[in-house]
């Protein structure tokens, strides 16, 4: 995810696997995912995603992460902002990937 190659980060999750960010629809199909990391990626919005801590019970992960992205100030001329959330997804993995991964933030 780091090195914005949307094709990457998707090779984990299954053909018709389910992704959803806190307080978002659903999208589904591993191409639906590609295509919407591949705009997020090409935006030019500065991010990081960092992993704090990952509890398994197979077949279901709870992952725990901070995700901070950069974000233009609308007071500070072209200074940007550095807005961080803390999160967890519930992700459920079959035997080929992830089937579905479901944000939530808090």
């Amino acid at each position: 995810m780091q090195a914005r190659d949307a094709r990457a980060s998707c090779a984990h999750f299954t053909i018709d696997a389910t992704y959803r960010e806190a307080r978002r629809e659903p999208i589904v199909g591993r191409l639906a995912i590609e295509e919407h990391f591949a705009a997020f990626f090409t935006s030019g919005i500065g991010f990081a995603f960092h992993v704090d801590a990952v509890l398994v019970e197979e077949p279901v992960a709870v992952v725990v992460y901070r995700f901070a992205m950069e974000r233009k100030s609308a007071t500070a001329g072209s200074d940007f902002l550095r807005d961080e959330r803390r999160g967890c997804a519930v992700v459920t993995v079959r035997h080929d990937g992830i089937a579905n991964w479901h944000e939530y933030e808090g």
